[in-house]
């Protein structure tokens, strides 16, 4: 699976089986800004690559668990990745924008997170939406993913959930607190940080686990 940047465009364009949508491109944080070499282009984000893996881990088309399928992704973009660097390295050409070695770790650890995370994740987002009439009122739930017990949902609901479950993990996983997300709209965040029930215990649970 192709993982390199096309850093020309305004977006990120990552070359892989789905493509994230350039109206939810992930913006760069102001803090990636701040702390940028002058002298050196920013990085690219990590969380287009992140979802699209889980995309394909989550909503494969083999009767596989997550998991493994997740391991399978995984793998073959790192073999993708190892390859394409050594290429560059042996014909004295750019190495590009590839991922580098802590970038990696953060998007294997992400998708192993969020994977194994799937279900408890799924009743954040159920309580969440829930919570929300004019989802429902105005047919939104596509937006989120949703049906949840659609197990093989359209390519861009299936999208659409990955970025919600990634989001939830970022705001309700990490013991450190939440993390920035920047690849979600506004109406999508404000549902998704809303303080649930199920999403303090969710919080709880992940501290004690840590």
């Amino acid at each position: 699976m192709e993982l390199q940047a096309t850093v020309s465009s305004k977006h990120p364009v990552f070359f892989a089986t789905t493509v994230i949508p350039q109206q939810r491109a992930v913006r760069r944080l102001a803090s990636d800004n701040s702390n940028a070499d002058p002298f050196r282009p920013p990085r690219h984000p990590l969380d287009p690559i992140i979802i699209n893996i889980l995309q394909r881990a989550l909503f494969g088309k083999d009767n596989s668990e997550a998991t493994e399928r997740a391991t399978k992704v995984l793998a073959a973009a790192k073999a993708q990745r190892v390859r394409s660097v050594a290429e560059a390295r042996a014909t004295g050409s750019d190495e590009g924008d590839w991922l580098d070695e802590d970038e990696w770790s953060v998007v294997e650890a992400r998708v192993g997170e969020v994977v194994s995370a799937q279900h408890s994740l799924e009743a954040l987002l159920l309580a969440a939406t829930d919570r929300t009439p004019w989802i429902s009122k105005y047919k939104s739930g596509g937006d989120f993913g949703l049906p949840i017990d659609d197990q093989r949902p359209a390519e861009m609901v299936a999208l659409t959930r990955c970025e919600c479950l990634l989001a939830l993990w970022l705001l309700w996983g990490c013991t450190q607190g939440p993390k920035p997300v920047p690849f979600l709209d506004e109406d999508r965040l404000a549902v998704l940080s809303m303080p649930t029930p199920e999403a303090e215990a969710f919080l709880a649970t992940a501290k004690v686990l840590h």
